[in-house]
């Protein structure tokens, strides 16, 4: 199913909403929420920081297998608070990552 969803970072003017694809059917998730998935290091992602105001603080693309050390990269800043994951091609919003 695809609809449309604006994610909570990204406020006032960096406020977007986008096409996000969800299964049709239930499902159980992730069997993990405490790694990258291994089926998203296939392509380039986009991941875009963001404090806790939900104004951009940096991004940088990552390319396939390096997506761990791009997020620990831009969460050694303490003023991220959020990266969303975002697809390079279309910038469709795939997960956030939230400092812990």
């Amino acid at each position: 199913m695809l609809f449309r969803y604006t994610p909570s970072a990204g406020a006032g003017p960096y406020e977007e909403s986008g096409p996000v694809f969800i299964h049709a059917e239930p499902c159980a998730g992730p069997e993990r929420n405490d790694e990258y998935p291994a089926d998203l290091h296939i392509a380039p992602r986009v991941m875009r920081a963001y404090n806790a105001k939900g104004q951009i603080h940096g991004g940088e693309l990552a390319l396939p297998n390096r997506c761990e050390e791009v997020i620990h990269r831009l969460f050694t800043d303490p003023e991220v608070e959020v990266i969303q994951v975002r697809s390079l091609s279309h910038g469709c919003f795939l997960f956030a990552i939230t400092r812990a």
